[in-house]
This record gives C-alpha cells, structure tokens and sequence, in this order.
C-alpha cells in the first residue's frame, strides 16, 4: 500500500517484484546482501578471495576458509586450522611445513622436538639423535648434549657429574668432608669416601686393626682395639684377674686382650687372690703364718713382732734334771737381744742326737718375747708349778709346752710333741734350733742352731743343775752361745741354792730371769 502511494499510481506484480529484486537473483533486499549482483544471494556457492560475499554469511568468510581467525593475506595455508601467525613454538615439522607464516620451513628430522635449522638456542645440532637437542640434560659423556656448544666439564649445566673425594694421605682412599663432582677425575681424588682420617696413610678402610693406647680405629669401621673383632692377635697383652683388687692379678687365671678389663691387671704375681693383705706388695706379717708377700717365705714381715735376723738365743738349757718326773721336767729359755718384740708363733723348734733322731715342734700360738727378755720352753705345765718350789719367783716361769701327753690341748700351746726331748747323752751332742718358714727346709732359715755336749768345754753338768749363757755376754751383745766356754753351771748369789727342794730332789737355775753365770 505504501508503495502505491509513494508511486502514486497502482503498480503491477512485475513491476514491484523488479522493485525489491533488482538484480534479478531471486532474493529481496535485505536477505539479498548485494541487489546489484545476481551472482551474491544466500545459497550462492562462496567463491574465495574474490573480495565477495557470495552466499551472504558470515559462517563462510570470503578469505579464510580453515576458520583459524586468520585471513588469506596473513594466513599461509588457509585451508589448515593449525598452520597460521598464531601458532606458538619453535618451527618444527618432520614434513617441511611452515606452520607460523613467518616464511621458515621448520624440520625436525630425528624427532625429539627441535628444529634442525631453527634458530639461536632452539636449534637442533643433531638431527640424527633425538637425545640430543637444546632441552636435554648435559651429561658426562664427551658430546654437547644440550647443543650450547659446551661439553661435560666445560659446561656449566652439567648433571650426573660423579663425585670424587681428597685422598690428601694418598692411600687410595678420600675424605667424604671434601667432594667435588666433575666429569673427569681430578688429581689427588678418589672414588671412595670411606677414610676416616686421611691426615694418616695407616688408618682406612683396608688397613688392619691393631692395639694401641689411644683406640684409634685403624681400619675405620666404627670399633677399635678389644671392640673391633678384627683387632689383630699379635698386638695382645696377656692380663691377670684380679679378683680382691689389690693391684695384683691370679698367677693362673687370665686373658689376652688389648686392654684390661675393671677386674684384671698387667702381673700375675698375687698368691692369694681371694685376699687383700696377700700380694706382692703387701707387708709379711709374722702373726699369720701366711706368706703376705708371696715371695716364698712365710713370717719374715717386718713389723715390730716379727723376727729380722739372728736376734733370739737360747740361753738356759735343762737337760739333765734331777726331779721327781724325770726327762719331762727337762725345759730350755730363749733370750731376746733384738731392739723390738718378736713374735715366736709359727716357728719351728728341733732336736736331734744319735740316738732317738730328730724331733721337733712349730709353735702353734703366738708367743711374744720382750726386748732384752726370756721366755721358758717346759715339756708340760707341770715342770716348773709344782708346789715344793724354793724360789717362788720362778713358780710358772714355763710360757709354752710342747710335749703334751695324749695330744691334749694346753693353756701354753696346742697339741704338742711327747717325743720331743732335751737329750744328755755323752757321746754326742745335741743340736736345737729356732726358725723355719713352714717348709721342708728348716735349716736354710735358722734362727739360732745349737749344739751343747757333755765334752770337751762345755761345763760337765751334774744332774740337775742348768747350764747357763754367759749373762755379761749377752749384755755385751758379743756372745757366741755355740762354744762351750760361754756357759756354766747356774749359780746364784750367796752359794748355789735349788730352785726346786721336795726333800728328795734338787734342781738349780734361772728359769725365765737373770742368768748367774758371769
């Protein structure tokens, strides 16, 4: 209608259709794009880079066909999607294809995503080694593996470089506190880093484990000397127990090793391990009967009782009594000239004549003679107790019994020797001594021997009459009582006078005083 009255006049259907489609294509303005070209209406077949939309839709772009956003004047190959200015990346393509548009075919020939004609530090320097290419590893093999033009050592990005250690005492063996991890293997380094002191060529893992004051851990695995059980043997010390830890070891208890153990030492001299008091060390008490010192000899200590040399003397012997008992009245006194007491206990007393052989007793308890003192050896208690004693001062001079009959016990000393007599026989002599160490060989070790007789200047006793020591003597301290001409008959002041009256029989002497002889 609007038509007609603009035209002003009625028009007929050919008339208003070549109004609305001029250029006869069959399409009306607007689904017709161009009116004035019968060749450009929807449905038309889009024909490329004529500068015309032919089929009048933007779905189908006159200049670029792959639809990648790129037209034909920026797009090199408009009919591939992936070939076009935006793609990212290095040129490469094993086909030669130039996939950015910047005019350079890219070949990758071996593979490995690099370019063997690319450019700067994206190009491939091998193309016939895909391990080989500006993104791989350099690695010590003496090719450029990362194409910088640098190879193992010289290059900087190097990896897997081995590690070598400073062997500084050059015993093949390095110092795991000094590495360094290089290609090629320096001088003065070694592979291993195993030396735990390479200040020393004899201390690493190959040496030998040996003893030595300082527990030095010769062959570096972790223990040294008695803890390491490669220690080598010949470097042992033999060790003692030491069981009463007195500082001296067991002569037949031991080990060997480097050093000792808490309870053993470096000597076997202990005779006695089970006693504190009995060592090498220790003071030989003559008390004890023991050898305290273990040096073989038992009771030659030196403490103030024990005896030190030839300082006991027997001074007085009754051997050839008148009394009522016989031979059992028999006694003998010892004399002390030593500047300290002594101690007789463990002492051995003997006698010997052709007749009845040797006979002897040790005496069992202690028995201390004081200095410039006596004591009186009686066959039993009763030789010097009995009742008809003139001279009260010598009632129970006996200090020790030694001839107890039947074995009995005596308050002067333990079972004694019945068989132990003074013997007075004229045609020999006896011999007594005092000494010995509780061996076999009681004579090495005399205290004092004696041999008295009935002959030649010994004083020719009458029966019951003492023989008696010089007593000026032995204060002189020159008296030799193994000769005959320093005894004599006891005497006493103002006439000889019988220690012992019963009316029947007589006996004269000292017994445990002053001698009257002079």
């Amino acid at each position: 209608m609007l038509l007609l009255l603009l035209a002003g006049c009625f028009l007929s259907d050919d008339e208003v259709a070549g109004d609305l489609d001029p250029d006869g294509d069959g399409y009306a303005w607007p689904a017709d794009c161009d009116n004035a070209d019968g060749d450009v209406h929807p449905g038309a077949e889009e024909v490329p880079y004529d500068g015309s939309d032919n089929d009048c839709s933007e779905e189908s772009p006159d200049d670029d066909l792959d639809g990648d956003g790129y037209g034909v004047d920026e797009d090199c190959d408009d009919l591939a999607a992936d070939v076009n200015p935006g793609q990212e990346g290095d040129e490469v393509d094993p086909h030669g294809i130039d996939r950015n548009c910047d005019g350079v075919d890219g070949v990758d020939l071996d593979g490995d995503g690099y370019a063997g004609n690319g450019v700067g530090l994206n190009r491939d320097c091998d193309e016939n080694e895909p391990a080989i290419n500006p993104g791989a590893d350099e690695v010590c093999d003496g090719i450029d593996n990362d194409c910088d033009g640098a190879t193992d050592d010289e290059d900087d990005d190097v990896v897997n470089a081995p590690s070598w250690y400073l062997d500084m005492d050059q015993d093949g063996f390095g110092d795991p506190e000094i590495p360094v991890a290089v290609c090629v293997q320096p001088s003065g380094f070694v592979e291993g880093a195993d030396d735990c002191d390479d200040s020393d060529s004899g201390i690493n893992p190959s040496a030998t484990e040996v003893c030595d004051d300082d527990d030095v851990d010769e062959d570096c695995d972790g223990l040294s000397d008695d803890s390491d059980p490669d220690v080598a043997v010949e470097g042992f010390v033999v060790f003692y127990r030491d069981s009463d830890s007195d500082g001296y070891g067991s002569e037949t208890v031991y080990r060997m090793s480097c050093d000792p153990d808490a309870d053993y030492v470096d000597n076997d001299g202990d005779c006695d391990d089970a006693s504190t008091t009995t060592n090498p060390g220790a003071e030989d008490s003559c008390l004890d009967s023991v050898d305290n010192d273990c040096d073989l000899i038992v009771d030659e200590g030196s403490d103030e009782l024990c005896y030190s040399g030839d300082e006991l003397l027997i001074s007085e012997i009754m051997y050839n009594p008148a009394g009522p008992n016989g031979v059992d009245d028999t006694w003998f006194e010892v004399y002390n000239y030593a500047n300290h007491p002594i101690d007789m206990r463990g002492m051995r007393v003997w006698e010997d004549n052709s007749q009845a052989g040797e006979e002897a007793f040790v005496i069992s308890v202690s028995l201390v003679v004081p200095v410039g003192g006596r004591v009186v050896f009686c066959y039993d208690e009763s030789t010097l107790t009995d009742a008809s004693f003139t001279h009260a001062g010598y009632l129970g001079a006996c200090d020790y019994t030694y001839g107890v009959e039947n074995n009995e016990s005596s308050a002067l000393g333990a079972a004694g020797n019945p068989s132990f007599r003074l013997r007075n026989d004229s045609q020999t002599y006896v011999g007594i001594s005092i000494g010995g160490l509780g061996d076999s060989s009681w004579d090495e070790f005399d205290i004092n021997q004696l041999y008295y007789q009935t002959s030649g200047d010994w004083p020719h006793n009458p029966r019951g009459w003492s023989i008696e020591l010089n007593e000026q003597l032995i204060s002189e301290g020159t008296v030799n009582n193994g000769v005959g001409d320093a005894w004599c008959h006891a005497e006493t002041t103002g006439g000889a006078r019988p220690y012992y009256d019963d009316g029947i029989h007589e006996l004269f002497g000292t017994p445990g005083s002053t001698n009257s002889c002079r």
